[in-house]
């Protein structure tokens, strides 16, 4: 290579790096690192710097697997910290060992084998050569594996892990930790009359992928493990596990004022400065964690302000942060207990919240009674309550202030409906009215009426698809024309997962209380009048559907 050409790479590396040439010059020099050399070289160089990390860490995990077997039980850590050692790092490192012995040997091997004495160094030597040269991240990832698991599978692992992305390993991984989750050998063991009953990971990825599977799991629990103990109640339950839909056994169990809970996060409070941990992420992606790890250095107790973890002795923050940069889906459910919401989830992160109210506003209610529909089920009705700002400059937003959802007896859903009549004095409201539904709202009319409080119910009949309706006011909401109370719980977690929400009543009866708003009290260029108009008792929804 010409100098004139070593002049050129070096000065394109400099302008890449961003660093005084003294600098690099002077690293190279104390790392040993020629970087006049081919683009070839310093590829086959990192390879080999890669194997070179990928033994280390397994010699440094054999060490500390030998002294742990010396060391006083409860003094293995202490000694460690005292040496210098990062605790994470050790187990982590002896983790890998732990799964390379669990790995050592075919699974055909293990079967014609039952004593570990039978194989042969010369026997294993192979498949520890093909482990280790899969490199440290995918290592790291099987390591996740109890080695119980990687003993009794069936088949070789290492048929498919050596092509497999890392990011598709680590999902296989999760998969195959939940794999042995056998729900009806579990049934079978609710008759023992057991004074406490404790279920793990009753949940897996295959439960809780749809409605149907979701609301299966809790019948079982409901019927096998609830009522599996002795008859005079006296069987403690205990579930552990990991939330894996906002819609799954354990969240709803976590909601419910009926049982203990406690929910554990890796990070119980976020840090102030999430757009300095935002860079950090940028950069993990893009230049890798020793980049992060240097811009996090330089910024360390900014970034480190208002951040409580879960365990700070056993793991720092920024290796947290890291996990989070490096899959942050993953990261809200296995660290978090938090899924995310699906990336298909049509309003999430659109939702926006009122603070104070406009001095004058008009307000309309809408209803979605939920009776008679097709399909039978017991399905929330939802009652929902809007004021329409008055103000004809501006941006005239329609303000969330009631949001009841729950299951009702029709009695109850007119009663309430009254009352809120009676406090708001709504200009319409909406009724939604399919099927037997109809003679609900002539009884709310008719109820009303005798209570002294008549209500100004429009009939609504849908005639478009009820999820085009729905999605139709994702606009209108991230435009910030629909503004909502933080404190509708239930029918924000509905918005923000949808459509994979076990009911939709909440977004239905939205979809009614806006359009209501918009033909009567938003039309362009006329005022907002006082009462329907003589025969107006009935919408047709095609007309702003």
């Amino acid at each position: 290579m010409s100098e004139e050409t070593n002049l050129s790479i070096r000065a394109e590396l400099l302008a890449v790096a961003g660093v005084d040439p003294t600098e690099l010059a002077a690293l190279s020099d104390v790392a040993g690192v020629d970087l006049d050399a081919e683009a070839a070289d310093h590829l086959d160089a990192a390879a080999a710097e890669i194997d070179r990390i990928t033994r280390a860490t397994i010699r440094m995990g054999l060490h500390l697997l030998a002294a742990q077997a010396s060391i006083p039980r409860g003094e293995f850590v202490r000694t460690i910290e005292e040496r210098g050692f990062p605790r994470q790092r050790a187990y982590e490192a002896i983790k890998i060992v732990r799964m390379l012995l669990a790995a050592a040997a075919a699974p055909a091997e293990k079967s014609a084998n039952s004593a570990r004495a039978d194989k042969s160094v010369d026997a294993c030597r192979p498949r520890l050569q093909r482990l280790i040269a899969m490199g440290p991240a995918r290592l790291e990832a099987l390591s996740r594996l109890d080695p119980e698991v990687i003993e009794s599978a069936d088949v070789d692992l290492l048929d498919d892990v050596e092509a497999m992305p890392v990011q598709m390993l680590r999902s296989e991984v999760r998969r195959l930790r939940r794999k042995n989750q056998d729900l009806s050998a579990r049934a079978d063991k609710s008759e023992t009359a057991l004074r406490e009953a404790t279920a793990g990971d009753l949940e897996n990825d295959e439960h809780v992928r749809t409605l149907e599977q979701r609301r299966k799991l809790r019948a079982w629990f409901s019927a096998a493990v609830r009522h599996a103990g002795p008859p005079d109640g006296s069987m403690d339950t205990i579930v552990v596990g990991t939330v894996l839909h906002h819609d799954s056994l354990l969240a709803g169990l976590l909601a419910s004022a009926s049982w203990q809970t406690r929910k554990f996060a890796a990070i119980e409070q976020w840090p102030d400065r999430m757009d300095l941990w935002d860079r950090f992420a940028e950069i993990a992606t893009e230049e890798g964690d020793a980049a992060a790890r240097t811009f996090y250095d330089s910024k360390k107790s900014a970034m480190d302000a208002g951040a409580k973890t879960s365990w700070p002795a056993a793991r720092a923050l920024i290796d947290i942060m890291l996990a989070r940069a490096e899959d942050p889906v993953s990261f809200a459910t296995e660290q978090q207990n938090s899924p995310a919401a699906s990336p298909d989830a049509v309003f999430s992160g659109s939702l926006q919240y009122w603070s104070s109210l406009p001095p004058d506003m008009i307000f309309f209610g809408s209803v979605d009674p939920s009776l008679g529909k097709a399909g039978g089920g017991s399905d929330p009705s939802a009652v929902l309550v809007g004021g329409l700002d008055r103000a004809v400059r501006g941006r005239r937003a329609l303000y969330i202030l009631e949001a009841r959802i729950g299951r009702r007896k029709p009695a109850e859903i007119i009663a309430l409906i009254i009352d809120l009549q009676r406090q708001y004095q709504c200009f319409v409201w909406a009724v939604e009215t399919i099927q037997f539904q109809e003679f609900f709202r002539d009884r709310l009319i008719e109820k009303s009426t005798e209570d002294g409080v008549p209500v100004p119910a429009v009939a609504v009949q849908p005639h478009t698809d009820k999820r085009l309706r729905i999605e139709s006011l994702q606009p209108h909401i991230d435009n910030g024309l629909i503004l909502f109370n933080r404190q509708h719980k239930t029918l924000i977690d509905h918005l923000e997962h949808y459509p994979h929400v076990a009911h939709d009543d909440g977004p239905d009866a939205l979809h009614m209380l806006w359009s209501i708003a918009v033909s009567r009290g938003m039309a362009a260029g006329a005022a907002v009048r006082s009462r329907p108009r003589p025969g107006e008792d009935r919408i047709d929804w095609r007309a702003y559907a």
